[in-house]
Order: C-alpha cells, then sequence, then structure tokens
C-alpha cells in the first residue's frame, strides 16, 4: 500500500539565485526525471514556491519514507546538489477539491451577504 508524502525541497550549493527554475543547471535532465516518476504515478503533483525561490513542494506516493528519499537521490538537480531534499513527511490527503461535493454553509451564507 503506498503512502503520500510532502518532498520539501530547498537550493543545492549549485542552485544559481536569481536565475529561473528553467535556466539552472541540469534543467533537462531534472524536467525529463519528474515527467518520468509523474509518469509512473509516483509523483502526483509538485512544484516551485513562487514567494521562496529554489524551494519546492514535491507531493509523492512511495511505500516508505524512505523510498521518496531514494527516488528523489536519482533526479539529476538532486545528484548535482541544486537541489537539496530537507523534509519528508507522510501527508494525510483528507480534502480533494476535485471530488464532488455540495457546497459548504458558511460559503452559502457568504453568498447571500452580498
Amino acid at each position: 500500500m503506498k503512502t503520500v508524502f510532502l518532498a520539501l525541497c530547498t537550493p543545492g550549493k549549485h542552485w544559481v539565485a536569481g536565475q529561473p527554475m528553467q535556466e539552472q543547471p541540469f534543467w533537462a535532465a531534472h524536467a525529463s526525471f519528474m515527467h518520468a516518476l509523474f509518469e509512473s504515478g509516483h509523483l502526483l503533483f509538485g512544484g516551485p514556491l513562487p514567494e521562496a525561490p529554489g524551494r519546492f513542494v514535491l507531493v509523492v506516493a512511495a511505500a516508505e519514507r524512505s523510498d521518496v528519499f531514494a527516488l528523489l537521490c536519482q533526479d539529476p538537480w538532486t545528484s548535482n546538489e541544486v537541489m537539496k531534499v530537507e523534509a519528508v513527511h507522510a501527508w494525510e490527503w483528507t480534502m480533494n477539491m476535485g471530488a464532488q461535493r455540495s457546497k459548504p454553509r458558511a460559503v452559502a451564507k457568504r453568498a447571500a451577504w452580498h
């Protein structure tokens, strides 16, 4: 059974401050690796934190926390110290915005006030 993990990534020593992520060293290899992780079902979603350059959040499905580290160590950005995996936390995903649901009462009341 797979668990969902939240991986928090920070700039490594080879991250170039002020450069967009697409211009970072090993970008093409990193993007290809991320695409392969997504296609395999391990990477559910992820991306940069716009207000914190060089920081990323990745949501990963794996059997164990150690599997997340093992997967991300294969990323060219990690192996070449462009990015480092700062922390991995098991994540209990309790809300799915894409699922069918009724409108919350607070939203319905607020809408009636306008």
